[in-house]
């Protein structure tokens, strides 16, 4: 599996994906640290709100520089993930690792690679549909 760039559309609520993502990336080892979070419409649109919120999972054996020179951008050595919630109790997943663009840095780092393999398996036993980017 690819684990890189990956989407899922998933079969539940916000709040209960939220949930599942952070569990899965805590059960292989991350940090879980929020970046944002807020609201995909604009406040004079109608309906309900449509939730998003952005997290960075770290490795805490990889992020040697991410306390020290890193506070503030994208993990280097970990992925970005984003949760967007969507009209019903569908909510959508993005998986992004900044490695992906850098085979060989990847191939340094094979158990952050197989960690978060084993974090978007869990997401996708979870109830999701899987779709490439």
């Amino acid at each position: 599996m690819n684990t890189n760039d990956r989407r899922f559309i998933v079969d539940h609520s916000f709040d209960r994906t939220v949930e599942t993502v952070i569990d899965a990336f805590l059960r292989e080892g991350f940090t879980i640290r929020p970046v944002g979070a807020g609201d995909l419409r604009q406040h004079s649109a109608p309906g309900g709100a449509l939730r998003y919120a952005v997290l960075d999972a770290t490795l805490p054996e990889l992020a040697f520089a991410a306390g020290r020179f890193l506070v503030d951008s994208a993990p280097v050595l970990g992925c970005q993930i984003a949760v967007y919630e969507l009209v019903g109790k569908c909510t959508m997943v993005t998986a992004a690792s900044p490695v992906a663009d850098y085979p060989q840095l990847a191939s340094l780092v094979p158990r952050l690679t197989v960690r978060l393999g084993s974090a978007l398996c869990a997401i996708t036993r979870a109830g999701a549909r899987t779709e490439a980017a």
